[in-house]
């Protein structure tokens, strides 16, 4: 009786751990382009839900809220011409928004209404240029991972060699 379970057995293995590599690959591709796309709008400013509303904790220097005037302490009331009733609603504007519109704020200020008009702008994205010199080396290192096990499936030092270039990677 000829056992063919056993040949298939190490077949299977390889072709799982070169299918988790080409997954990994895919989502490293996917992760790149996501990267290189997003963009988010923001005011430059830490609002908070108090019992008085949503106030403006904080402003960031040089932020399109700083530059069009709104102080630590105001009170948002409106974000063109809809309420306000948490920060929730300030992010959910925010998301529907895109860099470079315009935005009106109501402020209650010294118990006075003003409004102002933001220009929103990206939010800052850190450092992109490392992370695209950083992310061809994990790949990189997935693929020789990926080499190595594929040329000597049946040594077990490949094996965990594969398992670390995945976690490196």
């Amino acid at each position: 009786m000829l056992n063919t379970g056993n040949r298939a057995q190490p077949l299977i293995r390889l072709t799982a751990q070169l299918a988790v590599g080409a997954l990994l690959l895919c989502l490293a591709v996917a992760n790149m382009y996501v990267r290189s796309t997003w963009s988010e709008p923001e005011d430059g400013v830490l609002w908070t839900t108090t019992p008085d509303g949503v106030v403006a904790r904080e402003i960031a220097a040089g932020s399109p809220a700083d530059r069009a005037g709104v102080r630590a302490g105001d009170i948002l009331a409106e974000i063109d011409r809809t309420p306000v009733d948490s920060e929730s609603d300030v992010v959910a504007r925010l998301h529907h928004a895109s860099s470079g519109d315009s935005v009106t704020y109501t402020l209650v200020r010294s118990r006075t209404q003003e409004s102002l008009r933001v220009a929103l702008a990206p939010i800052p994205s850190g450092a992109r240029g490392l992370y695209y010199v950083l992310a061809p080396v994990g790949i990189f290192s997935l693929l020789v991972g990926a080499g190595v096990r594929f040329r000597r499936p049946d040594n077990q030092a490949t094996l965990h060699f594969f398992w670390l270039t995945v976690a490196f990677f």
